[in-house]
């Protein structure tokens, strides 16, 4: 009876924790022929932007930070002075935009099962976990 007790209490607390390890590669979700597309978040709170066509790479460095809202359960990230370097998000940027060329300081967005969301409603603009 003991070990069942004990069981079912490390299934409750493993149960409980988040894997709060967001570090890894996330692909664009916007698909372009012949290019690569991805951002790579690093554990030391670091990132690298990166988008490839044809024979251009373009990078871009910058930090990120996690917060946690528990009035909304739910992940959010903070990207420092983004740059847009890909077609669909400087299009995105000039229709919503003032100023589409300067950086941009992306704050709260949602992070949830795997993927970075810039936009709720504009799948391509977002970022997935592979």
């Amino acid at each position: 009876m003991r070990n069942y007790i004990l069981l079912i209490c490390i299934a409750i607390i493993t149960s409980c924790t988040n894997n709060t390890d967001f570090s890894g590669r996330y692909y664009s979700c916007c698909e372009v022929p012949n290019s690569l597309h991805y951002i790579d978040l690093f554990s030391d709170s670091t990132f690298l932007h990166v988008y490839t066509t044809k024979n251009k790479t373009y990078k871009h460095n910058g930090i990120w930070k996690v917060y946690y809202s528990k009035n909304q359960r739910q992940y959010f990230i903070d990207f420092n002075e983004w740059k847009d370097l890909d077609s669909c998000s400087i299009e995105y940027k000039k229709k919503h935009f003032q100023n589409p060329d300067s950086p941009i300081h992306y704050q709260w967005l949602i992070l949830r099962n795997n993927q970075i969301f810039f936009d709720i409603d504009n799948y391509d603009l977002n970022f997935k976990k592979k």
